[in-house]
Order: structure tokens, then sequence, then C-alpha cells
């Protein structure tokens, strides 16, 4: 007979906008979109592969006015209760549950902050014209909860909040 512990985890993905420039200043204007929180729905710590949740949140930014406008964006997560992006933990009845969170797939990285240097940034650049006037960027987060984490039944969870400026 094999015994199970499951374990309900959920994460809740607080977003925020960063200082946005004035759209008529800048002669473009921009607007995040996201598919909300990750949920792990089950953790079973003896299955052999790890839990997995994702969600996708795109920046998308429109040309108004004036000559193509060069928009540096970037997409910062907090650490989380842990104060560290590399080893976060969702807090639960009893105890914690370790989990991560990548940009885009595992060997994308932990997903982080300008603290620990891992974070997605970039440039879109948007401007007059036909097919020029709006871009986008995408970017998922891939959370992974590691096997053979044997705590107590119950829900786990942290709230992060993703903050993203241009």
């Amino acid at each position: 007979m094999t015994s199970c512990v499951h374990v309900r985890a959920a994460l809740l993905l607080a977003t925020a906008l960063g200082a946005a420039p004035d759209a008529t200043a800048q002669g473009y204007s921009c607007a995040v979109a996201s598919s909300g929180n990750l949920n792990f729905l089950i953790y079973d710590p003896a299955s052999p592969s790890p839990a997995t949740a994702s969600g996708t949140v795109t920046l998308t930014c429109t040309h108004l006015a004036g000559a193509v406008q060069r928009v540096n964006w970037s997409m910062e997560l907090s650490d989380g209760g842990s104060g560290n992006c590399a080893a976060r933990a969702m807090t639960g009845p009893l105890g914690n549950l370790d989990y991560n969170i990548y940009k885009n797939s595992i060997g994308g990285g932990v997903w982080g902050n300008a603290g620990c240097g891992t974070f997605p940034v970039g440039q879109l650049s948007v401007g007059p014209g036909a097919g020029n006037n709006t871009r986008s960027v995408s970017n998922t987060l891939l959370g992974r909860i590691p096997v053979g984490q044997y705590v107590p039944a119950g829900s786990y969870g942290e709230i992060l909040t993703l903050t993203i400026s241009y």
C-alpha cells in the first residue's frame, strides 16, 4: 500500500505597473494583460514529476504621435516571504513548500528582480505606418514545485508582486 500526501498549492500574482510616463508627452501608451494566478492544483510528493503551473503576462504598447518611440521595459517579480528569489517557499498549515518561478522555461532561469539580477527586460519600437503602430511582448511565468517534499496536507500559498515598468 502506498500513502500519498496531497497538497493544494496556489500562488497569487499581483500585477503592479511601475512609473508609467505621460502617454501624451511620450507619444505612446502601454497596457498590461495577464492570465491571472498560478494554481498548482494538487501536489503529490511521491510523483516522479515536479508539479507545474504557468501563466502569461503581456505588455502592449501603441504609437500615438510623433516619430518612432522606443519603449524600454522590465518585468520584476518579488522575492516572496523567503526574501530570496532563488529559494521561494509557500506557507501552509504546519510548514513550507519550496517552489520557484522561471522565465518562460526552466532553462530560462529563475524569474527575479534587481536584487538577484534575473528578470525579463527589453525594448519595443512603435511608430507611424501600417503594421508598426502596436507591438507586444509576452513572457510565461513557469512555476515548479520539486518532488519529494512530504509536508502536512492542506492549502499552501504565497503572494508575489509582478512589477512591469516602461
